[in-house]
């Protein structure tokens, strides 16, 4: 008797009827370990959605975490192509140690960051003012500035602009595709 099977198959037990010519053959596993970055390798791409195709599992849909990791025990190895959506697509093979993680830069994944220096309609700071960001695809976050009417947002928003508003009224910022430089946002009167 033959049997073929798997690492992960193999590590739940195999049954042999214990004749004589028994015979099994296994097909050593992998992961699938990747980290997906933006397209500078700067921002982790976090919370999104990838498929891939993995033999005797067909179509597998993944999500990435907090720090852009996606990981999938026991795949054949070989190359796996990670469908991000929107005709966006990496590749990644399949790796040996599980603390192993293959790095991918996503070039059609871009980002802007939040450092806002902000100033009233006569140019004095906004000081300790809690600001409301509203832009692209209805996202919505707040930031506080400090005692020179600085705000900053860590996370990775879509470039695009973005409707500031706080207690010196309102204005428009552009916040750029990997632009990290300081943007001064003017407030002008809500009336």
């Amino acid at each position: 008797m033959k049997i073929t099977t798997t690492t992960k198959k193999f590590r739940e037990g195999v049954k042999l009827s214990g004749k004589k010519g028994d015979e099994v053959r296994w097909e050593s596993t992998g992961h699938l370990s990747v980290q997906l970055l933006d397209s500078y390798g700067a921002h982790p791409i976090a919370k999104r959605k990838v498929t891939v195709d993995i033999p005797s599992e067909g179509k597998v849909d993944l999500e990435s975490d907090d720090s852009g990791k996606i990981f999938h025990p026991d795949v054949p190895f070989q190359d796996y192509e990670l469908d991000l959506g929107d005709k966006v697509k990496v590749h990644a093979p399949a790796v040996a140690n599980r603390d192993d993680v293959q790095e991918r830069h996503v070039p059609d994944v871009s980002n802007a960051h939040v450092r806002l220096l902000v100033r009233d309609i006569f140019g004095f700071p906004s000081v300790e003012d809690t600001l409301t960001l509203e832009g692209p695809d209805g996202v919505k976050i707040e930031v506080k500035t400090d005692d020179v009417g600085y705000a900053e947002h860590l996370g990775a928003l879509a470039p695009g602009t973005y409707r500031v508003k706080g207690m010196a009224g309102e204005t428009d910022v552009e916040l750029t595709d990997h632009g990290d430089g300081l943007v001064v946002a003017v407030l002008k009167d809500l009336e």
